[in-house]
């Protein structure tokens, strides 16, 4: 009998889910041609995948659910919640198929969104770019002064002081 341990057997159902979308990218029919020659219904798969298994993991996060907010803890820290960037607008094409709609397959558009969940529900919330990087500093554990400034910075704009 071998020690070696079959990497397929071994996995478990939410291993697979969890690597569906790099493997949707690894095969890729068209992952030989140039980026601006790909088909963009393959970029799209994947980022459903990527949001759907982000959802689950997202559900299956430690949370704070009735617990009473310790003291000094971030302000977003008592909601599990995650800033994500997609390539397509698949969090709404998610929730229209939720709903029994037929959406139409929706163009490539920049879509960031943030993942919440709150008392064992998950919410998905667009954001604009400004919003997205801002809950990316405050996820890499900057104060919100920092944060506000790189999010800012990241747009474009500066930061306007009343006199």
């Amino acid at each position: 009998m071998s020690d070696r341990i079959d990497p397929i057997s071994s996995l478990t159902g939410y291993e697979l889910g969890r690597q569906f979308p790099s493997y949707l990218e690894k095969t890729r029919p068209d992952r030989e041609e140039t980026l601006d020659r790909r088909e963009s219904w393959i970029d799209f798969m994947v980022d459903l995948a990527r949001f759907e298994g982000q959802l689950f993991t997202l559900f299956d996060a430690p949370g704070w659910e009735g617990n009473r907010l310790p003291v000094g803890i971030h302000p977003i820290a008592p909601c599990p919640c995650n800033p994500v960037d997609y390539r397509f607008p698949v969090a709404g094409y998610y929730h229209a198929v939720q709903r029994q709609e037929n959406p139409q397959f929706p163009p490539v558009r920049r879509s960031p969104v943030v993942l919440v969940r709150k008392d064992y529900l998950t919410q998905t919330f667009p954001l604009a770019v400004v919003q997205y990087q801002f809950l990316l500093a405050l996820d890499r554990g900057e104060e919100i002064g920092k944060a506000m400034a790189i999010a800012v910075g990241e747009a474009g704009q500066p930061i306007e002081h009343e006199s």
